[in-house]
């Protein structure tokens, strides 16, 4: 919606369609309950001892009721009085002096008007009898005299239109000329507002700058003060830390020492225990190599088991590799097969692809060449200049046309080079043919350069056709080939004639023959067309001995034509157009030469086309039969490629495994014979450990040799584990006294430091006082440039936005101005034209008068123009004298409007102090007749958030209209359009659709009322409540506020303080006009669907 910002008795426009309504100033206390605080609003519903002694009483309350009465009695005596001062008219003031010698002025002026009326009649009479005294043919002396008066009126109107132009031209001007002023100051005030907004800028950003390097935030001062006072708690802290630290480091150097004494004891005992440890594991060793050397000599025949057994193994090993040799070998051939016949598979591809390609262009070709329609024919004839008409502009004597209406269209079912159309405009000279025959003429002969033209002609024909339906009149002939004679027609009433040659023939031939034959007896009836032209009809019977022919005249012997649908209409339906030309004289363009350019009949030429056209349709069919059986065969060649593909694939698969399974019998084999080599060496090493007479020991002697091995192993343990312990005895003894010894120096470091730290907790707790003073200036130095910013960056955006209107306005002026001037130029340059043509006419009744001699009849004629000249002062002075009185009244009856509207304000205004005095001292019990929606509790409490409803993809809309009453400065807001006509009835003013709400689900926005006119709508429930505590009526639901911010527009809520009313819009511009005109912006109400 657009701005619509109300003033007191004041009405602004805000845009130029939108007319802002008047307001007058209401009662703010009414409604600013809406926003007051509960401690405001529970003073207002718990009045002082002495109101409440006053209320009890009745009294006061009985008489500001009996005051609001006769206030509201006032309040319609002075709306009817009102009514009544809108409806004077002048007999209403026929007592006023001034009204009286107005109308007395005006009575003078009519008798003056009547008087000179009389004048000029018998200055006329006197002029006309001494016309016909001399005999002067009045008929030609009024028809002069009428030119001369006409041409003079024509100049005086002309030139009050430039007068009036002319001050329209000054008066804008001189609002231009002012506007520019304003726009000057304005952009000089803006510039100035920037340049202090800059250096105010600057000194905060440095001011800033300075504290931020510093760390002069607010939380950052906070922290510097807490931190001073926690350091200096701290340093008792750590005085009591240093004293139980040295307390503690005496205690465990007493640790340390009784560590060093135990430690050393361990020390002492370890050389014998590592000694007796030594020995046992010698015997140890012994027994270990006794028990060995048996086992290996009963072994031997174990080894001589293991060494069969890996022979027989390199034997499978062996057997297995010539296996798997064989299949390989077999692999590789099925792959080398399998690769020659995928090569041929693939030649095979590419041949058949070439065919089916090769196929498809022969097809492609034929589409082209069936497409370019007459085009095609003619290439294919060899027809070069035909061709080159349709192809190449330069043919043409107007390129642009060939550009536009014939390469666009070359071949296309509307165009005349249609293949359709082309067949059928070879009737339109057999046609002509039969109709020469008939009068004894010869036969026109055809030929492919003047089709070819005829076909570029009937396409610009056409199109011209068309357009004239709508746009003015051009001629359809193209005249952009010479030497050629030209028949077009329209057979209006179809999109598609069904008898376009026949409809065409009777306009040209059969009408304008009778015409023809009318001669100079020729009349426009119905007959002949309605027309007398007769070009068409002597084209077709060029040569008749009964047609004249100018000498030099072309005589036709050649014909082309064309039929053309483009840009048709039911108006003009289907053009054709013959070309006519002969080889006599001049005959063909100079581009063509003539024995090139072959002649046949139309039954020729028709057996010419119908052959072509034959041809191309077979030519055609055969293509795409040959493209169809290529196709196949690439298909079926393609699936061979795939099998052949899959085949190849499989078998180089195959090939792979069986290669890899090979590669794996080869190295089992060669793993074979390494472990029979190994097997073999250690049956011949233990062999060899024999000798002569060794005896082999049983199983029970290597047993008994292994029991002692283990016994003697496990002695060396056990005395291995007692060294180890002692050891770590030892170690557990030497960290212990480490950590004592560390733990006591620690203490007494910890005792220096926490000293330490004491000393240096004063001192840091003292310097964080200072830069907490420090900082605290620097953070007030840049808070006081940022206000000072802020504030002239307002002011020079305020500036910037005045300069920016000033500019527009400015601008939009400067351009009026030069339009208006322009049109004062025009009427001036008109009425000076026009003043030419009167001094001319005037000097020609002059001299048909001076012509008759005689001076009575010039003194005659001036004393009638003084006498009409007289009578128009007359008018004048009757129209002025009756504007001054109309003017007279409308001021009186503005006056007393003026002074009704006072009176009803003032009326109106103790009517609402009365309202006031009532609602102040009526006590706040429920209203005994509520209105038909039934009221909240009085002080209910919160009532829980009801179940938010599932928002829909798209929120269904509801309008909300928006309405103003102009006495009490209240906007109102409903869905309901039976109450929005019912208020506009009654005198409130419609602004238009506000805003649109949620029509079926949403947040409630509720609807309450207070005496005095004050409405208020709110979703808040802490506000509803509120309201209804300090006396406000709930009317019920207003309408619904969608719920889901997507897909919503904000309803922002501004509160004039001047008359407590209250505004919702979703226009953020009326928004800021409001804002920065005073209202209060309390930010957003609720939601509306865009």
């Amino acid at each position: 919606m657009v701005v619509a910002q109300h003033y007191s008795g004041v009405t602004r426009n805000a845009d130029p369609t939108v007319t802002l309504k008047a307001a007058t100033a209401g009662i703010a206390a009414l409604v600013a309950v809406a926003t007051m605080t509960p401690g405001a609003i529970a003073a207002e519903t718990n009045p002082t001892p002495a109101v409440t002694a006053v209320a009890e009483a009745g009294d006061d309350l009985a008489q500001a009721q009996a005051a609001l009465a006769a206030a509201k009695k006032t309040v319609a005596e002075k709306q009817a009085a009102l009514d009544a001062a809108k409806k004077l008219t002048a007999g209403d003031f026929k007592d006023d002096a001034d009204v009286k010698a107005s109308s007395d002025a005006l009575a003078k002026a009519e008798a003056e008007q009547q008087s000179a009326e009389t004048a000029v009649a018998d200055a006329q009479k006197a002029y006309d009898a001494k016309i016909k005294e001399l005999g002067i043919d009045p008929q030609q002396l009024a028809a002069a005299q009428k030119a001369a008066t006409d041409a003079k009126t024509a100049y005086d109107a002309a030139q009050a239109l430039a007068d009036a132009k002319g001050k329209a031209v000054e008066a804008k001007t001189k609002d231009t000329d002012q506007l520019k002023a304003a726009y000057d100051a304005a952009a000089t005030a803006y510039k100035t507002a920037q340049a202090d907004a800059d250096a105010k800028k600057a000194a905060y950003d440095a001011a800033e700058a300075e504290a931020t390097k510093a760390g002069a935030s607010a939380e950052q001062i906070a922290a510097a003060k807490q931190n001073a006072d926690k350091l200096a708690a701290d340093a008792q802290v750590k005085l009591k830390a240093y004293e139980t630290a040295k307390q503690d480091a005496d205690a465990k150097k007493q640790s340390a020492d009784n560590a060093v004494a135990a430690l050393k004891k361990a020390q002492d005992e370890l050389p014998a225990l590592q000694s007796a440890a030594k020995s046992a594991a010698a015997d140890a060793a012994d027994a270990q190599a006794k028990y060995q050397k048996a086992l290996g000599l009963y072994n031997i025949t174990a080894l001589k088991d293991k060494l069969d057994a890996a022979k027989d193994k390199q034997t499978k090993a062996a057997a297995a590799v010539t296996t798997a040799e064989q299949a390989k070998n077999a692999a590789d051939e099925a792959a080398k097969t399998a690769a020659a016949k995928k090569v041929a598979a693939d030649k095979a591809e590419a041949s058949t692809k070439k065919a089916a390609d090769e196929a498809a262009v022969k097809v492609a070709e034929l589409d082209q060449q069936e497409q370019e329609g007459s085009l095609g024919f003619f290439k294919a004839v060899g027809a070069t200049d035909a061709a080159a008409v349709l192809t190449d502009p330069s043919k043409s004597k107007k390129p642009e046309l060939i550009k536009e209406w014939v390469l666009p269209y070359i071949g296309k079912a509307e165009s005349a080079t249609s293949l359709e159309h082309f067949q059928q405009s070879i009737e339109v000279v057999r046609k002509a043919n039969e109709l020469r025959k008939s009068v004894g003429l010869s036969e026109l002969q055809i030929t492919d350069t003047l089709m070819a033209m005829g076909q570029a002609n009937a396409n610009y024909g056409s199109h011209i056709y068309n357009q004239n339906r709508t746009q003015p009149y051009v001629s359809p002939h193209s005249e952009q080939f010479d030497n050629t004679g030209e028949n077009l027609a329209a057979s209006g009433g179809y999109p598609v004639a069904p008898e376009p040659v026949s409809t065409a023939f009777h306009g040209w031939y059969d009408e304008e023959k009778v015409a023809y034959d009318m001669g100079e007896n020729c009349q426009p009836v119905a007959a002949n067309g309605n027309s007398c032209a007769t070009g068409h009809y002597t084209n077709i019977v060029n040569g008749l001995s009964t047609v004249p022919m100018q000498q030099g005249e072309l005589i036709y012997s050649l014909s082309g034509a064309g039929i053309s649908t483009v840009e048709t209409s039911t108006w003009y339906g289907t053009t054709v157009e013959q070309l006519f030309s002969g080889t006599q004289y001049y005959g063909y363009p100079d581009f063509v030469k003539p024995n090139n350019d072959a002649k046949y009949t139309p039954d020729q030429y028709e057996q010419r086309l119908t052959a072509y056209v034959n041809q191309l349709a077979s030519d055609k069919a055969d293509a795409a039969a040959a493209k169809t059986t290529a196709d196949a065969n690439y298909a079926k060649v393609q699936q061979a490629v795939a099998d052949a593909d899959k085949a190849l694939t499989d078998a180089q698969a195959d090939q792979q495994a069986k290669t890899t399974a090979y590669d794996n019998a080869v190295k089992a084999k060669s793993d074979a014979d390494a472990a029979v080599k190994t097997a073999q060496d250690a049956y011949d090493e233990a062999s060899k450990s024999l000798g002569e007479g060794v005896e082999i020991p049983t199983k029970a002697e290597v047993d008994k040799l292994e029991a002692a091995a283990n016994k003697a192993a496990e002695t060396s343990k056990k005395a291995d584990a007692t060294v180890t312990a002692k050891q770590g005895e030892i170690a557990t003894l030497t960290a212990s006294q480490k950590a004592a010894q560390e733990s006591s120096d620690k203490a007494s470091a910890a005792a220096e430091t926490a000293k330490s730290a004491s000393d240096e907790a004063a001192k840091a707790s003292s310097d964080a006082a200072k830069t907490v003073e420090t900082l605290s200036a620097k953070r007030k130095a840049a808070d006081e440039a940022k206000s000072a910013s802020d504030k002239a960056s307002t002011a020079a955006a305020a500036a910037k936005q005045s300069a920016s209107a000033a500019e527009s306005a400015y601008v939009s002026s400067y351009n009026e101005l030069a339009e208006l001037t322009k049109e004062q130029q025009a009427l001036q340059a008109d009425a000076d034209a026009k003043k030419t043509a009167w001094q001319q006419a005037d000097k020609a009744w002059q001299d048909l008068v001076t012509a008759s001699g005689s001076e009575d009849v010039l003194n005659l004629k001036k004393a009638l123009d003084e006498a009409n000249a007289k009578l128009e002062a007359a008018k004048q002075g009757q129209q002025t004298a009756q504007k001054a009185l109309d003017d007279l009244v409308a001021k009186k009856v503005s006056e007393a409007v003026a002074q009704a509207e006072a009176e009803l304000k003032i009326a109106v205004k103790a009517e609402e102090e009365a309202q006031k005095k009532v609602d102040e001292l009526t006590p706040s019990t429920p209203d005994p007749t509520p209105t038909p929606t039934p009221d909240p509790d009085p002080e209910p409490s919160p009532e829980p958030e009801p179940t938010p409803t599932p928002t829909p993809e798209a929120v269904e809309p509801q309008d909300v209209y928006r309405l103003y009453n102009p006495h009490t400065g209240e906007h109102f807001y409903t869905a309901n359009s039976v109450e929005r006509d019912a208020l506009s009835a009654s005198g409130w003013n419609y602004e238009g659709v506000g805003f649109k709400a949620a029509k079926k689900t949403g947040v409630e926005v509720k609807r309450y009322y207070r005496s005095g006119g004050k409405h208020m709508f709110t979703t808040s429930k802490a506000e509803q409540a509120a309201l209804v505590k300090a006396g406000w009526k709930y009317e019920g639901v207003a309408f619904l506020a969608p719920e889901d911010k997507d897909g919503s527009n904000d309803v922002y809520r501004l509160y004039n303080a001047k008359n407590g009313d209250h505004l919702f819009t979703v226009s953020k511009a009326e928004q800021s006009v409001l804002a920065h005109r005073g209202w209060n912006d309390e930010g957003i109400g609720y939601l509306a669907v865009k």
